[in-house]
């Protein structure tokens, strides 16, 4: 069985994806913003600013990344996706922008399901 922790928002411009994001981001920075998110985890919108600190204060959460994280691509980036708690939900246009973090996780799950049957 494969566990995965990442999920991929994949949409055209004017979708939606980055309100989405934005909502999130401002539900995170304002106790009062009016947005209410019914979840049985924490949720945040992760930036360029502090992202691993966020990724290891906030364990067992949902972690929002846009397409503009500058880090998304980046080895460092997957492997923390990789062996941190966290669920991932990964918002872009191009799903090759994400290759190195989605990759190597299902890679290495794909190849591990397929030894098992």
């Amino acid at each position: 069985m494969v566990s995965r922790n990442i999920t991929i928002i994949r949409g055209d411009s004017g979708t939606g994806k980055t309100t989405l994001y934005n909502l999130i981001q401002e539900m995170n920075q304002k106790k009062n913003s009016g947005i209410t998110w019914n979840c049985d985890c924490d949720c945040y919108a992760l930036t360029d600013f502090d992202w691993e600190d966020v990724i290891e204060r906030h364990p067992k959460s949902i972690i929002f990344v846009d397409e503009n994280f500058s880090s998304m691509r980046s080895e460092k980036f997957a492997s923390i996706v990789n062996s941190a708690d966290n669920y991932f939900v990964l918002i872009t246009r191009d799903i090759f922008q994400c290759w190195h973090t989605v990759l190597k996780k299902y890679i290495v799950c794909m190849y591990q399901e397929n030894m098992l049957r």
